[in-house]
């Protein structure tokens, strides 16, 4: 049976049949074969001139093109168009939502010490300002002052009750890294054949 020029089929043997060739994107002149060029145009490359290309099917899988018609659910692909690859690295985009473990590692001690200090003055003041000392206290029955001047304290006295200890000092928070970043294989399941085109065959009439 005489096949259509420009078809393209697929062979389990090495090499193409007499009067096919592999569809390997080679270029082809122009007027070594007009009518393959009046079917093929530079869809699948060349500059339409001097040269015209042949498909590429070398480790790529064929899918029907817009010429069809539009795929329900799917976007519709140009004659000619090559795309995908076998490999993926997946960008940071593309990764789902997801958590690391945070460390938190300490460099130094804070060990601080608090006192509270009275002064052993007799208070001069009935309201204290910011900084003054309570001071000693005159004898019960009368209203006392409280305060003594922040300018002048007298004699401090450490006063009991009054403790902290221990406590964090400084330090960072280091975030686990994870993944080397290598790329997968994306690749469906597949079976080598050798795809070749008509070169020279019934030219096909339109339906």
């Amino acid at each position: 049976m005489d096949a259509f020029l420009g078809m393209i089929a697929a062979f389990g043997f090495t090499f193409p049949p007499r009067d096919w060739a592999f569809c390997s994107a080679q270029l082809v002149p122009v007027n070594q074969n007009t009518a393959l060029f009046s079917l093929l145009g530079t869809n699948f490359g060349g500059d339409g001139r001097v040269y015209f290309g042949y498909p590429d099917l070398r480790a790529r899988m064929a899918v029907g093109s817009a010429d069809m018609g539009t795929p329900p659910g799917l976007l519709p692909i140009s004659l000619g168009l090559a795309y995908g690859e076998q490999t993926k690295a997946i960008a940071a985009a593309e990764l789902p939502t997801h958590a690391h473990t945070a460390t938190f590692t300490q460099t130094g001690t804070f060990d601080p010490t608090f006192e509270f200090e009275a002064s052993a003055s007799s208070a001069s003041l009935r309201n204290p300002d910011p900084g003054d000392y309570l001071g000693s206290q005159p004898p019960l029955g009368t209203f006392p002052d409280m305060y003594v001047d922040s300018a002048s304290p007298g004699t401090l006295v450490p006063l009991g009750g009054v403790d902290f200890s221990g406590g964090l000092g400084g330090g960072y928070v280091a975030t686990g890294d994870t993944g080397s970043g290598a790329t997968f294989s994306i690749l469906n399941p597949f079976q080598a054949v050798n795809f070749c085109i008509c070169e020279d065959g019934i030219y096909p009439s339109r339906n």
